[in-house]
């Protein structure tokens, strides 16, 4: 099931660069003319990937050997999709039930990421603190930076300072 939803999202991959083909066709078509209507720019279909991701840890749940890899998938796929809370879940879901997953450094920056994208800076601070639990890991410093700006997107100059040093020394 796990090769499959890898699969699903190839085709869906092959399937938008098709459909992009035929848009790309259909614009120009239409940018001469202006007959008919504009044509409608396709979009990344992630349906498949995800009901098959969701069965998975449905069917086998924490028993499943790369249950902590799906759901970084499920977390990444809901993200290319748009959907910034399908992700966040997703990302949930994996360091509560799998909290020393290699994968939960970086989920900890890309929830924390999540939340400052949408200046959500309190949520996003929290987030790159619990990624600074991981201080072997390959995300640590990004995690420090990022914790850095949102101190300083908080207007908590001194933290924001101290963080920046700490980065830097």
């Amino acid at each position: 099931m796990f090769r499959l939803a890898e699969l699903y999202y190839e085709r869906s991959a092959v399937d938008y660069d098709e459909a992009l083909e035929r848009y790309n066709t259909a614009r120009a078509a239409w940018e001469t003319s202006k007959a008919g209507p504009e044509p409608d720019v396709p979009e990344r279909n992630f349906d498949e990937v995800l009901r098959t991701y969701r069965r998975l840890v449905d069917t086998f749940g924490g028993t499943y050997r790369y249950a902590d890899a799906v759901y970084y998938l499920m977390g990444y796929v809901e993200a290319e999709a748009g959907n910034p809370a399908g992700s966040r879940k997703a990302w949930m879901e994996l360091v509560a039930k799998h909290p020393k997953s290699d994968y939960a450094p970086e989920v900890w920056l890309r929830i924390g990421e999540n939340h400052f994208d949408v200046g959500d800076f309190d949520k996003a601070a929290a987030a790159y603190q619990k990624a600074l639990a991981y201080t072997e890991s390959r995300f640590y410093d990004k995690a420090l930076y990022k914790l850095a700006w949102t101190y300083f997107q908080l207007f908590d100059y001194d933290k924001a300072i101290k963080t920046f040093k700490e980065l830097i020394g």
